[in-house]
């Protein structure tokens, strides 16, 4: 909204300001406002740009974090599902271990 404002009162100001013998042709008038809209819009859309990307930035940290914790848990119930295994291994008859370990 300020962006637009600002080449809105300078166009207010130049035709204010035009005597007789200094008058603003209106391409000039136009051209003045265009570039002035075309700046603010750079500038704001370049503010907002970085808004965006920082805000997805923290959600996909949020993501890293989540699915770390996830694998964490995962390699946790891995290594105990293993150590289950090898105690119900162990506690298997010699004869019955050979049979597996082929």
């Amino acid at each position: 909204m300020v962006g637009l404002l600002i080449p809105a009162l300078l166009v207010l100001l130049l035709s204010k300001t035009m005597t007789e013998a200094n008058q603003w042709k209106a391409s000039e008038l136009v051209s003045l406002a265009g570039l002035f809209t075309g700046i603010v819009g750079t500038l704001v859309g370049a503010f907002l740009g970085v808004q965006v990307g920082a805000q997805g930035k923290d959600a996909a940290e949020k993501q890293t974090v989540l699915a770390d914790k996830r694998a964490t848990k995962a390699e946790a119930r891995a290594d105990n599902a293993e150590q289950k295994f090898m105690r119900a291994f162990m506690a298997l008859p010699a004869d019955q271990q050979q049979k597996f370990s082929k």
